[in-house]
């Protein structure tokens, strides 16, 4: 969220020594992301966390808590267990829970990793991609180790679909004199079409992954460079777990198939340590169906939710440059995954 939520200071101090015992000298607020409060904390001792905040007095909030349970035992346990440490571990309160609720909120603290966020780096340049091919084939390699007592699966829902096509409708008969709506109007209407055929294509795309036998791995989920630091030791963590799932393995892999995808496809089967069986219809149902995802949660944000301007703003800005600027790609981008496993399995 681009600004911190109406809970203060002294409240969020307050909750914290209550839960996990700690006296806080500092909070930094993080305008990063749409589906949580982000924080940087440190205690009088000057050890810094991360700390979030879910509110679920807003869709996302709401969508986001009800996972948060899954998420925060999946990353302890990765952590626990030894099999993935390149990440940001949720922390135990005093009672021995990993989240607590106040309010109409949920809250959790994290350990902090100290670095710089990635956020910029798109598209991400080759040696990065080739580096991160390593950590995710850990990460997906690791998923028949992990001792969990709950695995939440990614089931291919497009039920949002009918809600995203009810809200295009609305802008697009919509008489307002609200900059920003008139601003998402005029950027949405020229693409309305390619919506549709979208749309279309998802609901094609989806017989793929239905049919799809393969193992499930764990997977991030949301791996873009705001999910990413690169820490003082040279090495990636990995952050913000909300979206975590067992999943097909291409549903990690949407922001890595560049123009060059091949040192991150060699380096990830290396690190997976078996042959790739990477589907080209399972990675473009991912794909298409995760940009219409992304405008339908920040459409439904500008239409029925009351937000700040600045959030509004930020969630205009997301539509025009990380959604529909990225709609040309997807086809192409499935192209070169073909083309490229085509190669490596010659």
């Amino acid at each position: 969220m681009q600004q911190p939520c109406s809970i203060t200071d002294i409240t969020l101090k307050r909750w914290i020594a209550e839960a996990y015992g700690l006296t806080v000298n500092q909070v930094q607020y993080v305008p990063q992301g749409d589906s949580a409060y982000s924080y940087v904390i440190t205690d009088n001792g000057g050890t810094r966390y991360f700390f979030k905040i879910y509110d679920r007095n807003t869709r996302r909030g709401q969508d986001t808590a009800a996972r948060a349970e899954f998420y925060l035992a999946i990353t302890k346990a990765l952590h626990d267990q030894g099999l993935f440490q390149q990440l940001s571990v949720p922390l135990w309160t005093q009672t021995g829970l990993l989240q607590v609720a106040v309010d109409n909120c949920i809250f959790a603290l994290f350990t902090f990793v100290d670095g710089s966020s990635l956020a910029e780096a798109h598209p991400f340049p080759t040696t990065l991609n080739a580096k991160l091919g390593i950590q995710l084939g850990m990460l997906h390699g690791c998923s028949h180790q992990l001792r969990v007592d709950h695995r939440l699966e990614e089931a291919a829902s497009i039920a949002f679909l009918d809600t995203l096509q009810r809200l295009l409708a609305e802008l697009q008969w919509l008489a307002t004199e609200d900059p920003i709506l008139y601003q998402a109007r005029q950027a949405l209407l020229p693409q309305l079409p390619a919506a549709e055929r979208m749309m279309e294509r998802v609901r094609q795309l989806r017989h793929a992954v239905v049919a799809d036998r393969r193992a499930k791995v764990l997977c991030h989920g949301d791996v873009w460079g705001g999910n990413l630091i690169l820490g003082g030791d040279s090495r990636i963590y990995f952050v913000d777990w909300e979206s975590a799932v067992f999943a097909a393995p291409e549903y990690d892999l949407l922001n890595f198939i560049s123009e060059d995808p091949e040192p991150f496809l060699v380096n990830y089967q290396r690190a997976l340590g078996q042959p790739l069986l990477l589907k080209t219809e399972v990675y473009g149902f991912y794909q298409h169906r995760r940009h219409l995802r992304n405008l339908y949660h920040w459409l439904w944000s500008l239409l029925r939710e009351e937000t700040t301007a600045e959030q509004r703003r930020n969630d205009l800005d997301m539509i025009i440059h990380h959604c529909l600027d990225r709609w040309a790609d997807i086809e192409p981008s499935m192209a070169r995954l073909a083309a490229a496993l085509d190669r490596l399995q010659r």
